[in-house]
This record gives structure tokens, C-alpha cells and sequence, in this order.
């Protein structure tokens, strides 16, 4: 769902310290990119992920590594040497220090050409170091504005002797380990972990779905490996507090160095252990790579999450009043302002035209009068009105989840959005739209997919296919975004029209259908076009049907997908025989 560029891709310069006991070598990272800070955009170094990256990360015994006389440790860099300063730097905003070489020290000359070839050097401009990591800031590597690939600078050849009595470790608490018995770390690299949906779908579900079926003790330490020390998304204790007791840390917080012969290191006060206080030696501990996303169990880890926070999410009666607006259908737009990509752009028209909306007018009026008479159809919307309200997510994870719970309807473009409504009640809908020329086979493996195997919250989608409704993004002509994203990231102009033909597909499902009155294609019928809607007696002579076989019907008869033309558009991703066409019930 996200670019094939994360925010984090500094390369590490990590050493691997050999020792006689256990140890986690890797191979070296020799690839670096570019970090911009202090606009607060891109915090970006490039390469490998903190102390370990799973796929090069080798377990070394204390009698396999008597064996090793060549170590592989990981000494990367970054950057060409280049000739663009500070003056060139853009939004980088780089700044040498303020002090003077006149007063505060005598700058020493920098190496001759000769003694540079000589010694095997290259020489680096606008460089950080970050415990033996190389962070280049060199505005010619860039990741926003440029696609040149950085140099490396590769040591492996280098070896060691060692063992060797002079080869010793720098920390006390590894001279003279003593290992934790009572806590128990669960490390955990995740993919696309700045995406607060990614996170949830595949790392979340997952430890959830273990944790409810009593194997996963929620006593456990979580500890997320973000890349390169990286703090860790404020999402991150969000969701995964709701599992485990002990407060989630980072790999990079977890493994931090005690000052030199600071005795009392151990005992300072650490929340996210079992004993309260520091340690980094454990008996035992846990290496997990979530790598495979998951197909169901998402409402199931949402609603655990919503119990969780019971009791201290806060109101949203800013938008939608649990008294006052309990009549209407709560409909939320997702709202992107200032995006550079996956924008409504006619946000505020669909506002008013949605709020506008009468519903006596473009529901009652579309089936016939005498229908009305013989079903009794009068009375059976219980909705009197929608109000519709924008948001912008993820400014306020407690406040997003609130008013997921509250709306009936999330309108969102393809993207993390989506997946708030894991969090939205039963019987409520998802209205995803999707960008100019979006590949079915890449959405079917999202929202689509995944609600159909939960049949708990409704999926609807509208595809933009008039060129007319879509818009160039910032992406468009950025050499920095591979071209298979672009078409996702474009904005939309989302027509009125579209968007009212699934409202008002939802309010008929919600309303007659679980009223029983009307047969289904008959209302889908005068939906679609009013004058030619012929109900048929002989449909629905059950019982109440239900809402999710009023659904399935709407799903069956293809008008949960249509385009911004109002055509139906084929959408049913593969479920394995378990969607809504195999779907009999129970009616809820």
C-alpha cells in the first residue's frame, strides 16, 4: 500500500563484537542514503536495520566461534564526495557549526590526494556518525529530489585475529553478564512500520489472534526493531499496549550501551522489563519476522482494542452528538488537505450535497407509490437525514478510533485509512475509491478482501474511470517514485452522483431490507433508474432476511462496485469459496 521507499533507509556502518559467548553477527550493510530532519520531512540514512537485519543475521555458539578467523562486520557509508554545500542543501538546511576555527581550535589540513589513494580512503561530505552507523545528509542523495544510487564503502576483506586477549568487550555488562530469568523479549521486525495500517493488519492481527487463543502471555516484552534506532512510532504502543503488560520498546532503546563503569546502570528504573530495571542479557528471547499478510481476524483484533480504551476514548460530539444525531447516517470523509497524493479535491462539494440530501426524495420517491401501499414502506427508515463530516486522520489516534466507532459510513481513497473500519460496528460500510486506472488485482488484496472474509462491515467501492476525474499528484513526475505507484497516488474529482448511489444503496439495505417489505432487486432496480423498477411478489417470501443477506444480495447483483459513471464494475476478489456468494447466513 505504500511506496518501495519507507521513511527510513540509512545503511550501517554496525560492528559485529565477537566474544566468547553467544553473539548476533551480520553481514555488512554498504549501501547509504541521504537523512533530512529538521523540516520535519523525511527522516531518512539508509541500509540495514538497527544491530541485526533478520535475513543476513547468523546465531554464533561460543564453540562455532573459536572457529571464525574472519568476521564480516558491517562498515558501510555514504556519499560521494560533492561539491554542493550548505547554499545547495534546500530544505535540508544544513549548518556547520557556529564556532570559530580561529577561536575555538585550529583546523588540521585535510589529507593530501596522495596519502588519501595511499591509505585506501574516501573522503565524505556532510556526515553523521550514530553508534558506528554513517549517516549522509549530502543533498546530491536526497531521496525526494534524487534517484542516484550511493556509493558503498566495503570492508569485508578486512579480518581480525581474534580470538585475542586484546579483543575485549567495551560494556561492564558484557565483560560480566547476568542473565534475566524473569523477562522474556519478543523482537519483532515488521514491514512498512511507519504505516499505522500495515502495522495493524500484519503485525497486530497476528499477535492478537495468538494472544486470544492463550499463546501468547501478555507478560512478554515486546520489543519492535525499527530501523537503524529509529524511535518508534507513537501507533506502535497504541496497539500493541493492548496486548502486553510490559510498555513496548525499541531495539535500539533496549540494547543502549551503559555509560563507561557506571555500576548503577542496572538498576535504574525500566518499564519495559519484568524485574523494573535495565538488562540486556536474557536466558532466553525471541527473534519474529512477520513477513505474510493476514485474511481475517481484523474485527476481531479491532474490537479488542476498542475494549481496551473503553472508557478513555475521547467524545467526538464535535462532529456527530450521540443524542442529537442519532436519526442521522454518520457519514465521514477522509480527508487528505495539503496531500501530495490520494486527494478528493471536490471535498467540500460532496459535503454539502451529501448533507443536502433528502431522503424522502431520492429514496421514497424511488419505489412506487402502490408498492409503497401494499408493503407498507412508509415508516421503515429509521435514517431522517446524513450528515457528513470530513477528518483528518492521524493527528489523533484515540480521537480516529472514537469516531470510527461512531460513523456508519467511512469514505476514504485507497490507502492505511481503510483500515479504521476494522473498528466500525457491524452493519456499518467502507466506500473505497480508487484512482484513475488502479489495478483490481492489487486492491482485491486489501479492504475488499478482507471485510468479505469478516462479513461484519459492508464494502462498497467506486473506480474513476473518466480521465476527466483524475488529477497529477505530486508523485507524477517526481523521479524519485517508481511507476507502478503513480496511478494510485493521483487525485480524484469523486462525482455526487457516484457517491449518492451507494448511500443510497446502504440506507435501502439498512432500512428495508431489515424490515423485510421490499424485494432487493426491485429497490436496486429503482436505484438504478427509477421509471423501470418492477418489483417481483415471488422474491424475499422468507422471513427477514437480514443485513448481511441484504448485503449479499446488493453484492450478488454487482452494486457494491460501480464506477464514477454509475456502471457496475466486476469486483469480487478471490475469498477460496468463503465470501459472500457461499454466504447463508446467519442473518443478524
Amino acid at each position: 500500500m505504500e511506496p518501495a521507499h519507507s521513511g527510513s533507509c540509512r545503511a550501517a556502518g554496525e560492528t559485529a563484537h565477537p566474544h566468547n559467548n553467544n553473539h548476533l553477527l551480520e553481514r555488512p550493510a554498504a549501501v547509504v542514503a541521504p537523512r533530512r530532519r529538521r523540516d520535519g520531512k523525511r527522516d531518512c540514512s539508509a541500509g540495514s536495520h538497527g544491530a541485526l537485519r533478520p535475513e543476513a543475521a547468523v546465531l554464533v555458539t561460543a564453540t562455532a566461534a573459536l572457529l571464525l578467523a574472519i568476521l564480516h562486520p558491517a562498515a558501510a557509508a555514504a556519499a560521494a564526495a560533492a561539491a554542493a554545500g550548505p547554499t545547495t542543501a534546500g530544505s535540508l538546511e544544513l549548518r556547520a557549526s557556529t564556532d570559530s576555527c580561529e577561536h575555538a581550535c585550529e583546523r588540521p589540513n585535510e589529507l593530501d590526494p596522495k596519502a588519501v589513494f595511499n591509505l585506501g580512503c574516501r573522503r565524505f561530505k556532510w556526515m553523521c556518525i550514530d553508534q558506528q552507523q554513517f549517516i549522509t545528509y549530502d543533498p546530491q542523495y536526497d531521496p525526494a529530489s534524487s534517484i542516484r544510487k550511493v556509493p558503498t564503502f566495503d570492508v569485508r576483506d578486512i579480518v581480525y585475529n581474534w580470538p585475542n586477549p586484546w579483543a575485549k568487550e567495551a560494556s561492564p555488562d558484557l565483560r560480566e553478564p547476568v542473565f534475566s530469568t524473569c523477562t522474556l523479549p519478543i523482537i519483532l521486525w515488521q514491514r512498512w512500520m511507519f504505516n499505522v495500517g500495515e502495522v495493524f493488519e500484519a503485525s497486530y492481527v497476528r499477535l492478537y489472534e495468538e494472544f486470544a487463543a492463550g499463546r501468547v502471555d501478555p507478560r512478554l516484552s515486546l520489543v519492535v526493531a525499527t530501523p537503524h534506532g529509529l524511535r518508534q512510532p507513537d501507533f506502535m504502543q497504541l496497539l500493541f499496549g493492548a496486548i502486553f503488560t510490559p510498555k513496548v520498546t525499541t531495539l535500539a532503546e533496549l540494547s543502549q550501551r551503559p555509560p563507561p563503569d557506571d555500576a548503577h546502570h542496572q538498576h535504574l528504573p525500566r518499564s519495559t522489563t519484568r524485574e523494573g530495571h535495565s538488562s540486556r542479557c536474557f536466558t532466553k528471547l525471541y527473534l519474529c519476522a512477520i513477513k505474510t499478510r493476514k485474511d481475517d481476524g481484523h474485527c476481531a483484533a479491532g474490537a479488542h482494542l476498542l475494549r481496551q480504551y473503553e472508557g478513555r476514548l475521547p467524545p467526538v460530539n464535535d462532529l456527530f452528538h450521540p443524542e442529537g444525531d442519532a436519526d442521522a447516517l454518520k457519514v465521514v470523509l477522509a480527508s487528505r488537505p495539503n496531500a501530495t497524493g490520494r486527494a478528493i479535491l471536490n471535498e467540500e462539494e460532496l459535503l454539502q450535497a451529501c448533507n443536502q440530501m433528502d431522503l424522502e426524495q431520492h429514496l421514497v420517491s424511488s419505489v412506487s407509490a402502490s408498492t409503497m401501499g401494499r408493503r407498507g414502506l412508509g415508516g421503515a427508515f429509521r435514517r431522517r437525514r446524513l450528515k457528513c463530516v470530513s477528518h483528518v486522520f492521524g493527528r489523533d489516534l484515540m480521537y480516529d478510533l472514537a469516531l470510527a466507532k461512531a460513523a456508519d459510513v467511512l469514505v476514504t481513497t485507497h490507502g492505511a485509512v481503510g483500515y479504521y473500519s476494522f473498528y466500525m460496528g457491524a452493519g456499518t460500510s467502507l466506500v473505497e475509491v480508487m484512482p484513475y486506472k488502479f489495478p483490481a488485482a492489487w486492491a482485491n488484496l486489501y479492504f475488499a478482501r478482507m471485510l468479505e472474509f469478516e462479513k461484519k462491515v459492508f464494502y462498497w467501492s467506486i473506480w474513476i474511470t473518466d480521465p476527466a476525474n483524475s488529477h497529477e499528484s505530486a508523485f507524477e513526475n517526481a523521479a524519485v517514485f517508481r511507476p507502478e505507484f503513480r496511478h494510485r497516488e493521483r487525485h480524484v474529482t469523486l462525482p455526487w452522483a457516484a457517491l449518492r448511489r451507494h448511500l443510497e444503496t446502504i440506507l435501502q439495505a439498512e432500512s428495508v431490507f431489515r424490515h423485510g417489505r421490499v424485494p432487493c432487486h426491485a429497490v436496486l432496480a429503482a436505484v438504478a433508474n427509477p421509471r423501470h423498477a418492477r418489483p417481483d411478489p415471488g422474491v424475499l417470501r422468507s422471513s427477514n432476511p437480514g443485513r448481511p443477506m441484504s448485503y449479499k444480495r446488493v453484492y450478488m447483483a454487482g452494486e457494491h462496485s460501480i464506477s464514477d459513471t454509475l456502471q457496475r464494475v466486476p469486483h469480487q476478489p478471490d475469498t477460496r469459496g468463503e465470501g459472500w456468494a457461499s454466504y447463508n447466513g446467519p442473518p443478524s
